[in-house]
């Protein structure tokens, strides 16, 4: 990150991720049953435990405990928002400098929607194992069994609950979705700085102008609220992929008892027509559940949008949205006034430091040492760590020269062993030659005197019989 632009962006995550944390600390109820809602048909889908969010209100402080059931998993979720908050700021507060630097002073939709949804995918990749946490935790009172009990669990135990369940990838259960709605905040911030620019009619406006803490809050949650309809399906899927499965068990799941007795459709229509069905067979048929589709581990977000719609029809994916329009409206209203006002205040006590150390040079002096102490330090580390590779790598030099000698050593006394070993291989070669010549010639003559000598018999031999006849 270059030095002109990190220390702007890190005081707007600052201000930003303190703003959020006063936010989900004021709307984390309504965040709570909001929760619940788009999740109960999953849970309980014969009979919803809520019928709208007051509802929802009573009931869970009639039967959970009080006010304090309705913050349940509140640590962890504001921990999880601050995080998210801080990462999302910072990038896209950075990726949105870098783009204007040296450039016009404004962006163009499609800059500003991709940033937003660069920055926005980056942050949940770190907080998305915190927000399945979360939902378990919000919806642990819906669930039967073991399950029930999770908003009782540690932090740690439902980690490792999700870990075993569904694998180390099954802590980020929902990322998919999480990227689709990356365009939530995008949305938001392209829309507040439009109706920004469109109100203080300036169309090369900055985040560093402000337009007042009223207004501020206006824009924020309009945009919010806007951007919040337009991906609420995909927050229905998300929320039912991080709690998991209902309570109940699927017709698929049941054994051959008689709830879970089921004829297809087809059969159902030959046996009838052929009155082969008895009356409890019919009966039995009759109010059976229908089977729904297994679902694949490798659905994908809209696959899950889409069985939504097409098992519980299109009214399931906004169950709760009025309550997610209310919490939206509010809590980004509060987050980007309290940003605002944190931000502000962050500049005053930057300025007031300056103020503080202009007006005591000591103090300023003693910093400035500090910081040539540490530069010094770094330098000689860095020098010292300079020398030695040099050094190291002198040695290194050395060592390969001395073993290229003691090659080259070698490699010269082997030629001249195999130069000797050739030289005698030559003469003995020689020698052997010179033999053989001398027995050839031997052998020759040898051969000579024998056919002489034979001549010489056959001459007497011819004579002798001459004389005789």
């Amino acid at each position: 990150m270059s030095s002109p632009s990190i220390l702007p962006s890190l005081a707007h995550a600052l201000s930003g991720s303190t703003g959020t944390a006063i936010s989900t600390v004021a709307t984390y109820p309504l965040d709570l049953v909001n929760t619940r809602l788009k999740v109960q048909r999953q849970l309980s889908p014969s009979s919803p435990s809520y019928t709208g969010i007051l509802d929802a209100f009573r009931k869970i402080y009639a039967t959970e405990g009080g006010l304090a059931a309705l913050f349940v998993g509140l640590r962890a979720d504001t921990a999880k928002s601050v995080v998210d908050s801080f990462l999302f700021f910072l990038f896209y507060n950075w990726f949105r400098a870098r783009r204007l630097h040296g450039r016009r002073r404004h962006l163009n939709a499609a800059e500003e929607l991709a940033i937003g949804a660069v920055a926005g995918a980056a942050a949940r990749l770190f907080t998305t194992p915190v927000g399945n946490v979360v939902t378990r935790r919000q919806t642990a009172s819906m669930v039967g069994g073991e399950a029930g009990r999770d908003g009782d669990k540690t932090f740690g135990e439902v980690l490792g609950e999700i870990r075993r369940e569904k694998g180390v990838l099954g802590l980020w259960a929902g990322y998919s979705a999480s990227l689709v709605l990356t365009l939530n905040p995008s949305i938001t911030f392209f829309l507040q700085q439009t109706l920004t620019k469109r109100v203080l009619r300036n169309e090369s406006w900055d985040s560093e102008e402000s337009v007042g803490p009223g207004m501020t809050f206006v824009l924020a949650a309009a945009s919010k609220a806007v951007a919040t309809a337009v991906t609420y399906p995909f927050q229905i899927a998300k929320a039912r992929v991080q709690v998991g499965p209902g309570k109940g068990k699927r017709p698929e799941d049941k054994g051959e008892g008689e709830e879970g007795y089921r004829l297809s459709d087809r059969t159902e229509r030959l046996a009838k027509q052929e009155n082969l069905l008895s009356e409890k067979t019919e009966r039995l048929a009759a109010g059976a559940p229908k089977k729904s589709p297994s679902r694949k581990g490798s659905e994908t977000i809209f696959g899950t949008v889409a069985r939504i719609r097409r098992e519980e029809g299109s009214g399931a994916l906004y169950d709760g949205l009025q309550g997610e329009l209310l919490k939206a409206f509010f809590s980004h209203g509060v987050t980007m006034v309290s940003k605002d006002v944190v931000h502000k205040l962050l500049f005053r006590l930057y300025f007031a430091i300056l103020a503080y150390l202009n007006g005591h040079p000591q103090v300023l002096m003693a910093l400035l040492r500090v910081k040539y102490a540490v530069a010094s330090i770094s330098d000689k580390l860095s020098v010292q760590s300079l020398r030695e590779k040099g050094s190291h790598m002198w040695s290194q030099r050395k060592e390969a020269a001395e073993t290229a000698k003691a090659a080259a050593g070698s490699a010269l006394s082997s030629g001249k062993e195999a130069a000797d070993t050739a030289r005698v291989a030559a003469q003995s070669a020689l020698n052997s030659s010179e033999g053989v010549v001398s027995n050839v010639k031997s052998a020759a003559e040898g051969a000579l005197g024998s056919g002489k000598t034979i001549l010489s018999d056959a001459l007497e031999n011819g004579q002798k019989k001459v004389f005789e006849k």
